[in-house]
């Protein structure tokens, strides 16, 4: 359960951070790098941004997913079957 709020919180912080001027460098490919460039082409080039969005939602989508079927599979208030 806590790695997916530690995965689930990087993405936002490395996008904050290149607000703050302590982004990756720029021969790094990173998500946050496409949506902060694809700020400036938002009426002509949309797609630009939205991709990197749309694989950030699915990636959190993703791992929220399987942090749900981890907690089914080791709560073990669900395991017996009646409530305790």
């Amino acid at each position: 359960m806590m790695t997916k709020w530690v995965h689930i919180r990087a993405l936002p912080q490395q996008v904050s951070q290149r607000k703050g001027g302590l982004e990756v460098p720029p021969h790094v490919p990173a998500w946050g790098s496409m949506v902060a460039a694809g700020r400036e082409r938002l009426l002509d080039g949309w797609w630009v941004s939205t991709m990197p969005r749309m694989a950030i939602l699915l990636l959190v989508m993703r791992i929220n997913l399987v942090g749900e079927r981890l907690w089914d599979l080791l709560d073990p208030r669900l395991r017996g079957g009646g409530v305790t």
